[in-house]
């Protein structure tokens, strides 16, 4: 929570600004300084074991013998034997050398351990089919961890929940009377339901979707809760509040209190 409101904190790729993003280390730092959900990027292996890290490539965090590498490698070219050559916190700080790529499995079992919720991104809606279905089949496998997964589009959120009963919806797609119909039956509460706008700043202004309006905001509190991302100052979080954010995404600039 932050502050004296009843705003919860979304961990953007963990707390990425006091650990390395998609790291182990930031998903735990998450879990000691108090934040409510941590967000985080799957993709897969060669030999399709789900792992966590934000790029297709591994050239931005990835270093072997204190180098980068010098060209493209795709997560989907390696192995997890071969990912776990490179070290992933490295690049970071010194202080993180030895940081391996991590596994979604071991992110399912802090979630199981601790309680938190974690939020996979809508990457996973890009995925083909069968790797679609083996994370389904993980997430099923660990019905006690705390999971949501994110969409822009309905069709892909409907096959999420169907195939993972239970799970928390996530949706950050276009706001219309149509999805909001659609996906209030795709819950069995609106406390299963968040509904993300993007609050006009700097690191949203890539996305397409129209900003957090108060207009926009009473219609989506009436189905669910409303995130609002992706926030790194006391300023804007001011903002999110007067919009009636229920949680806010931030990579750690924003602290619990």
């Amino acid at each position: 929570m932050y502050k004296n409101s009843n705003c919860r904190l979304q961990a953007h790729r963990g707390v990425s600004t006091d650990a390395p993003g998609n790291t182990m280390p930031a998903y735990e730092l998450a879990v000691t300084q108090g934040y409510d959900i941590i967000e985080l990027d799957p993709k897969f292996t060669k030999d399709n074991v789900c792992v966590l890290i934000h790029n297709r490539t591994i050239n931005a965090t990835a270093t072997k013998d204190g180098k980068a590498p010098e060209e493209d490698i795709y997560v989907k070219d390696l192995t997890l034997a071969e990912l776990y050559e490179y070290d992933f916190g490295e690049s970071f700080s010194p202080e993180f050398k030895g940081t391996k790529i991590p596994t979604m499995e071991e992110v399912l079992e802090l979630s199981e351990k601790t309680g938190i919720a974690i939020k996979i991104d809508s990457v996973a809606a890009t995925f083909p089919e069968e790797q679609q279905e083996i994370l389904f089949a993980q997430l099923r496998a660990h019905s006690k961890a705390n999971v949501g997964i994110t969409g822009a589009q309905v069709e892909f959120l409907a096959k999420a929940a169907e195939a993972v009963p239970g799970i928390t919806i996530h949706y950050d797609g276009v706001i219309d009377d149509d999805a909001l119909a659609t996906l209030d039956t795709l819950v069995e509460s609106r406390e299963k339901l968040y509904i993300w706008q993007r609050l006009d700043n700097e690191e949203t202004s890539w996305c397409k979707v129209p900003p957090v309006s108060h207009e926009i905001s009473k219609k989506v509190k009436e189905h669910g809760y409303l995130g609002v991302w992706l926030l790194a100052t006391h300023e804007e979080m001011a903002e999110a509040i007067a919009f009636g954010a229920d949680v806010v995404e931030t990579n750690g600039e924003i602290k619990p209190y």
